[in-house]
């Protein structure tokens, strides 16, 4: 290492001293001016902007859009009311279940007036009513549960934001 050290004093000897010493002054102005010469700095890409937190919104069961109740880039709130759908088939089978609810019902309230009120009835007759008095008081406690269930599949269509948060597309 100190022969290597030794063939180097040249550099330093009388006759290169100016020419060492003008090197050495052009790389520290170049090194100078590289670090204290504002540079613009402009960095292009391509990409997208993701959201953190992504939640798919989409209905359980079939339906049309019938009202949107926001737009693009509108910010939400949880539980805030986003489309309303239609199904028309659901519609009907709700009305045919009301209509065969109130005709269950009314044939029930017959019934039992026709026992309360007629008090010949031969045992026979009686229990046939009992029985068909049981029978409809089934058939409505069934229908009210077929109710509920369209009832529960009609408030599916209401499409509700999950979270608080910006829409940012529609599919």
């Amino acid at each position: 290492m100190w022969r290597a050290l030794g063939k180097t004093r040249w550099v330093l000897q009388a006759r290169t001293l100016p020419a060492t010493l003008s090197i050495i002054g052009a790389v520290l102005l170049v090194l100078l001016i590289l670090g204290l010469w504002p540079a613009k700095f402009r960095l292009e890409a391509k990409g997208t902007l993701e959201p953190v937190l992504r939640q798919d919104v989409f209905a359980n069961i079939d339906g049309v859009v019938q009202e949107l109740k926001c737009n693009h880039g509108d910010k939400v709130n949880k539980d805030q009311l986003l489309v309303i759908l239609r199904n028309t088939d659901l519609e009907l089978a709700i009305t045919e279940v009301v209509r065969e609810l109130e005709t269950s019902r009314e044939r029930l309230k017959a019934v039992g007036r026709y026992l309360f009120e007629e008090k010949s009835l031969k045992f026979e007759q009686r229990n046939q009513l009992e029985g068909e008095r049981a029978e409809l008081e089934q058939k409505v406690k069934n229908l009210k549960d077929q109710l509920d269930l369209q009832r529960a599949k009609q408030r599916e269509l209401l499409i509700k934001s999950p979270l608080n948060g910006l829409v940012v597309t529609w599919i």
